[in-house]
């Protein structure tokens, strides 16, 4: 049974990675198995040797154990290590998730801090962390307003039409009522798929490029050609 506990720092609400809970569940889930201290477990026949802030790391685990799907375990790993969180080494058998920066933020230390004993040296330090921390976190917020964009548009779902909209939506534009009906049925028996099987996204806009053309106008709409008479005048 596990024990003990984790640090979890402030410094994470900066980052936005609260606004995803995907990524917060896999990271926390990444903190809680990691290992406290020099370990080691057998894999098939294999003992492997377990640093702290390093475990055995699968995606299949993952995902039973968060409830994220595999690929998206995956989509996230590979965002945290483009983040300069976790790295991760694979061979054909097992891999090994090393969070970085273990010690320093789940060492002994109360605080977190390890003073250095030349000051200037820790001024250094200090401000680049601080500025490796400003790229990683517009980095993290560019991240999360991406995927918050693509929720958005993966919430928007078609909503097919009504055969009497598109026999008005024909007549608005100049083209027949049977031309009408004979779209608005070709789309309905193929469940609102074109030729190519592709769903329709946008049925105006089909329409528009596929069925409005002159032979499916309305009669009125199209223009006589002139009798032998009326060009001779």
């Amino acid at each position: 049974m596990k024990t003990g506990w984790v640090k979890l720092w402030r410094k994470s609400l900066s980052k936005g990675w609260l606004k995803d809970p995907e990524l917060w569940t896999f990271w926390c889930w990444c903190l809680l198995n990691a290992k406290h201290e020099k370990t080691s477990e057998l894999v098939g026949k294999t003992r492997v040797e377990l640093l702290p802030g390093q475990l055995l790391f699968s995606r299949r685990q993952a995902s039973r154990d968060t409830n994220i799907s595999e690929s998206k375990i995956w989509r996230t790993s590979k965002f945290l290590k483009s983040e300069q969180q976790i790295d991760i080494q694979a061979n054909n058998r097992f891999s090994i998730l090393t969070i970085i920066n273990w010690d320093t933020y789940q060492g002994d230390s109360l605080n977190g801090e390890h003073p250095s004993e030349h000051p200037n040296e820790q001024q250094v330090n200090i401000q680049v962390n601080t500025q490796r921390d400003s790229t990683i976190s517009k980095r993290s917020k560019e991240y999360i307003y991406a995927r918050e964009g693509k929720q958005k548009r993966q919430k928007k779902q078609f909503v097919p039409p009504s055969e009497l909209e598109v026999v008005r939506f024909f007549q608005e534009k100049g083209y027949s009522v049977a031309a009408a009906k004979k779209a608005y049925s070709h789309y309905a028996l193929a469940d609102w798929h074109d030729t190519n099987g592709k769903p329709v996204r946008n049925w105006k806009q089909k329409m528009n490029t596929v069925w409005f053309r002159d032979e499916n106008r309305a009669k009125s709409d199209i223009p006589q050609q002139p009798s032998l008479q009326e060009a001779l005048k």
